[in-house]
C-alpha cells in the first residue's frame, strides 16, 4: 500500500527560526525534520520515506543527494532486538525453574 505524507504526518512550508545554517562536512545544505506522528510505526514510517526520497533522488539537481545525519531508527531496531532476546532469556530461565523443582 503506498503511505502518503500527508496521511501521516502535518506538513509546513516555513520555519520557527531563519536564522539556522545548515552544513554538512562543511558544505551548505537544506535540512528537513520528520517528526513522527503519535501512534506511527517508526521504523515502516522511515523506510517509507527513505523509499521515497530514494525514487525522487534523480530529479535532484546535479550533485544534490539525500542524507541522513539522524536517524534513530537503528536505536530502534537496537531495542526491539535486546527486548525479544531478553524474552527468549526469560522463558529459558523460567523452563529451567520449574524442571529443578
Amino acid at each position: 500500500s503506498v503511505v502518503h505524507l500527508k496521511d501521516v504526518a502535518r506538513i509546513e512550508l516555513g520555519g520557527e527560526n531563519y536564522n539556522v545554517v545548515a552544513r554538512i562536512n562543511g558544505k551548505p545544505a537544506s535540512g528537513l525534520v520528520i517528526k513522527l506522528a503519535t501512534g506511527a510505526n517508526a521504523l515502516d514510517t522511515a523506510t517509507a520515506i527513505k523509499a521515497k526520497l530514494a525514487e525522487l533522488q534523480p530529479d535532484f539537481p546535479q550533485g544534490m543527494k539525500v542524507v541522513y545525519p539522524y536517524d534513530t531508527t537503528p536505536f530502534v531496531k537496537i531495542a526491539i532486538h535486546e527486548v525479544v532476546k531478553t524474552l527468549f532469556e526469560a522463558i529459558i530461565l523460567v523452563f529451567l525453574v520449574m524442571d529443578l523443582f
